[in-house]
């Protein structure tokens, strides 16, 4: 609990309240139905949930979006492509690539690595995870013809949120 601050409180919780928001703009009705039924047991859920999907977020970012950025980087490099081509003869991956950064960034340049950095990559974070948890709703507001302002903003949440979080994580 020593290292735990308001970012950390916000990653776990970030999840819940924007799953939350879009159950209570695609159905209202649900929405105050679980809160209503659950009381306290609803708000801790909340809080698993968020918890629970950030969890699951992690390897999605690392698996999958981590590497559509390392794909798509055609005229520069990032550090993590510098890394995998500098170490080829290793055959990093880019998770490899990504750990390697992390400590040589906590060891040798924790000075250059500023607050306005970390709260940028928090901001990409949060972007992503806003719009994967996006996505099943989108299905569901599909799936049940529902072609309305829900479906609309979900629609504009996901464009948003995975190209935004996509050019602001190439700069």
């Amino acid at each position: 609990m020593k290292d735990f601050s308001l970012s950390t409180a916000l990653r776990y919780i970030f999840p819940s309240l924007v799953a939350y928001s879009y159950l209570y703009m695609c159905d209202a009705t649900l929405a105050k139905q679980i809160f209503d039924t659950l009381g306290i047991l609803g708000t801790i859920s909340l809080v698993f949930l968020g918890s629970v999907i950030y969890l699951l977020y992690r390897p999605i970012f690392d698996t999958f979006i981590q590497r559509l950025q390392d794909k798509f980087r055609h005229n520069s490099d990032n550090y993590r492509t510098y890394l995998k081509k500098r170490y080829s003869h290793y055959n990093i991956s880019s998770r490899e690539a990504q750990l390697l950064y992390m400590m040589i960034r906590d060891k040798y340049l924790k000075d250059n690595y500023s607050q306005m950095m970390r709260e940028t990559a928090s901001g990409i974070h949060l972007l992503y995870l806003a719009g994967i948890i996006a996505v099943p709703f989108f299905i569901w507001q599909l799936m049940g013809s529902h072609f309305a302002v829900p479906l609309f903003f979900l629609l504009i949440t996901l464009i948003i949120c995975f190209v935004g979080g996509f050019f602001l994580h190439k700069s």
